[in-house]
C-alpha cells in the first residue's frame, strides 16, 4: 500500500485508520514501525521518521526521558534548511509530505518532499542484528537530498543523535569527529555512528541545550564542540552533524550513516606468574638456539 501526496502525519493517521499490517508489527496506537532482525529491534516513528528505540538484546540503546518535555521529539532525528536566509529555522521531517513508504521484516525506505516541493528527501534503514546476548548489533541508514528546482540552492542536513548506551545516560563519554561518532559507558559497552563523507560542523552538548537549537526562530550552525563527558547519573549528553551543501538544478547528494552498538567482549586469561615466568624462559631459549644455529651456519660457510 502506498500513500502519496499527503502530510507525513495524516499519513500515518491514514495507516493507522486502516489497520495496515506490518510484517514487522505496526504499533497502531503509538504510530511507530518496528524492525527486527536476530537481537535486536528498531521502533521507528512515523511522524518524525526518527528513531525512538534501538533495542540490543533487550536494552535501549536510544535517549527516552521519564516525563515529557516542551521541545519537541527524542531519540535521533533528521533536520533540514533550505536556502540562505540566516532567520530561516530548521523543520523536522514531521512537517513533510510522504510520497511513498515501503518496509520489510528488518527493513524500510520512504521518499517525501519538503519546502514547498523543492527538496525530495529518500530515507533508507536496515537493521541487522547480531547473536543473541553478544550485545552487537548494526543500522545502515541512507539519506538522499534531491534538488526539485530549476536554480541552485544551498541546504543544510542535521543528524541528531543521542544515545543511551547500556540503558543509561549517566556517565557516558562521548567524542565527535567530522564523519565519526563514538559514545562509551562507564561498563565499556559503546555505539559509535560513521558517515561517509565529512560534515561541516559538529557539537556535542547537554540535553536538551542542543535539541533545542533545532526549535528555535533562526538558522543553525553547530559549534564544533567535540568531547563531553557525562559527570554523574542524571545528566544526559548528545550530539549532532551538520553537512552544508549547494545542489545544482536537479542535483542531489547521498549521504551512507553506519551505527554499531557493542559491549566489551570476555576478559583474556591472565598467566599465572610461574607460567609467565615458564613462557618467557621457553621464548629465550628458542632465541638462543636460533642464534647459535645461525652462528654455527655462518662459520661453516666461512671453513668452505
Amino acid at each position: 500500500m502506498q500513500i502519496r501526496s499527503l502530510p507525513l502525519q495524516i499519513a500515518t493517521s491514514l495507516l493507522v485508520s486502516f489497520g495496515l499490517s506490518f510484517p514487522a508489527a505496526y504499533a497502531q496506537s503509538t504510530g511507530l514501525v518496528e524492525l527486527n532482525d536476530d537481537n535486536s529491534t528498531v521502533r521507528l516513528n512515523l511522524d518524525t521518521l526518527g528513531v525512538d528505540a534501538w533495542i540490543v538484546d533487550g536494552v535501549n540503546q536510544v535517549f527516552t526521558p521519564q516525563t515529557p518535555i516542551p521541545v519537541g521529539p527524542l531519540g535521533e532525528r533528521y533536520f533540514l534548511n533550505f536556502g540562505t536566509d540566516p532567520m530561516s529555522p530548521e523543520v523536522g521531517l514531521g512537517s513533510f509530505t510522504l510520497d511513498s513508504f515501503t518496509f520489510s521484516e528488518n527493513a524500510l525506505s520512504a521518499y517525501l518532499r519538503g519546502f514547498d516541493n523543492a527538496l525530495e528527501f529518500r530515507y533508507s534503514l536496515e537493521l541487522q542484528g547480531g547473536e543473541l546476548n553478544s550485545g552487537s548489533s548494526h543500522r545502515f541508514e541512507t539519506v538522499t537530498l534531491k534538488n526539485l528546482t530549476d536554480t541552485a540552492q544551498q541546504v543544510s542536513l542535521f543528524s541528531y543523535l543521542d544515545f543511551d548506551v547500556a540503558g543509561t545516560f549517566g556517565f557516558d563519554s562521548v567524542l565527535i569527529q567530522k564523519n565519526s561518532l563514538q559514545q562509551v559507558d562507564v561498563t565499556g559497552a559503546k555505539v559509535t555512528a560513521t558517515v561517509d563523507q565529512a560534515a561541516d560542523f559538529v557539537q556535542v552538548d547537554l540535553y536538551p541545550k542542543l535539541l533545542q537549537e533545532f526549535f528555535n526562530s533562526s538558522r543553525t550552525t553547530l559549534n564544533n564542540n567535540s568531547v563531553l563527558t557525562s559527570t554523574d547519573a542524571l545528566t544526559d549528553v548528545s550530539a549532532a552533524f551538520q553537512f552544508n551543501r549547494l545542489l545544482a538544478p536537479g542535483g542531489e547528494v547521498v549521504f551512507q550513516f553506519v551505527k554499531k552498538a557493542e559491549k566489551p567482549g570476555p576478559a583474556k586469561d591472565i598467566p599465572e606468574p610461574g607460567s609467565a615466568i615458564a613462557l618467557g624462559s621457553a621464548a629465550l631459549a628458542a632465541l638462543l638456539l636460533k642464534k647459535y644455529r645461525l652462528s654455527q651456519a655462518s662459520r661453516n660457510s666461512e671453513l668452505n
